[in-house]
């Protein structure tokens, strides 16, 4: 039997660098972060229907609930496991970690960036299987009972030392709070890992290629219309300085054959799906993902396998996969990847090189 696997071990290829139990507070240097005007609230907002619906579980509040200051100035330490939420996000904090006053703001612009760019929402507008992600990181066993049923996006972060760090799932993200440096990292860990979380609150997952190249896509080009230098993308338009750039992009001309990559060629994997989202985006229009993710949706597209039949069930994923993208483009759309990359590529890439020198200045 095909067992589906919920989870997706979306793992960054890359190195980046109140008077509640539970926090002490103090005081550090001031740490930039983005704003940004518009109401999260209302780009996800849950319409009259859906409140009134007895599915919607109110969840509940427990002691280790901790106030952040909204102040980036400030920094809670975390001295047990705890949590604060809003609306739309919970945030759990495992004992130990330190975090910036305005992390829970941080996450809500972020999500509120990629809404605006990808034209999709944070709602759960698709009923995926749950599983306890919270019971993998955190001793404390009631904080599962916060929200259950995944109406907000979780947020876990956890101790960099993990061994199992910076990776989405459909509920929501974990992630170290290194992530949240703007001046290390440019919250480029959040940008991709928030980016698979909208795709799969919204539909099923679409093939590792698919989910991975969309991710890249969306968190470059949501970053970029933010003015935020976007350094990790730089190794995905296959530049030397950059081992992980060592792709063959002559696979490409292979058409629809080169879309079969192996799931084990995990660099493959994110520089094939960035260009070919790249391509779609750019030749069928921006709602292609959409249209692809809501087809596949519809079919009841499974993106799993079987232990002991597995690469045959990818296999069948992929071909199924290639049948949908050509269903919302043309028959010919690999052959017009292969020309359009050839043309177009290298003047994304100078593009690429003319932004990050504006917006690193």
């Amino acid at each position: 039997m095909k067992t589906t696997k919920n989870i997706f071990i979306i793992l960054m290829s890359v190195i980046l660098c109140a008077s509640l139990t539970g926090c002490v507070q103090q005081t550090e240097g001031e740490t930039d972060s983005v704003s940004n005007t518009d109401s999260l609230v209302q780009e996800v907002e849950t319409d009259d229907s859906e409140a009134d619906s007895d599915e919607i579980y109110e969840g509940v509040v427990l002691d280790c609930r901790v106030e952040l200051s909204g102040d980036p100035k400030e920094t809670f330490v975390a001295e047990q496991d705890c949590y604060t939420d809003s609306d739309q996000v919970v945030i759990f904090f495992q004992k130990g970690v330190k975090v910036s006053g305005d992390m829970l703001k941080v996450t809500e612009e972020i999500m509120s960036d990629l809404c605006r760019q990808s034209g999709l929402n944070f709602k759960k507008n698709y009923n995926y299987e749950t599983f306890n992600v919270i019971g993998m990181y955190f001793e404390n066993t009631e904080l599962p009972s916060v929200d259950p049923a995944n109406r907000k996006i979780h947020i876990l972060i956890v101790d960099p030392n993990e061994e199992l760090c910076n990776w989405a799932f459909e509920g929501g993200i974990v992630v170290s709070a290194d992530s949240y440096d703007f001046n290390e990292t440019r919250y480029q860990v959040l940008y991709h890992e928030l980016s698979h979380v909208i795709h799969t609150r919204n539909g099923t997952c679409l093939t590792s290629l698919m989910n991975e190249g969309y991710a890249v896509f969306m968190s470059y080009h949501t970053m970029r219309a933010n003015g935020i230098p976007s350094e990790e993308t730089h190794q995905y338009f296959s530049s030397p300085e950059y081992p992980s750039g060592r792709f063959d992009d002559s696979i490409i001309q292979n058409g629809e054959e080169a879309f079969m990559i192996p799931y084990g060629k995990r660099v493959d994997i994110y520089h094939y799906g960035f260009r070919l989202i790249t391509f779609l985006d750019d030749v069928y229009g921006e709602d292609t993902f959409e249209k692809i993710l809501k087809e596949a949706t519809d079919r009841g597209f499974d993106e799993g396998y079987s232990d002991e039949n597995e690469k045959e069930d990818i296999r069948q994923d992929q071909l199924e996969m290639i049948e949908i993208i050509k269903s919302q483009t043309s028959d010919d759309v690999f052959e017009e990847f292969a020309e359009w990359y050839e043309l177009n590529w290298d003047k994304l890439y100078e593009d690429y090189l003319d932004y990050m020198e504006k917006t690193n200045q």
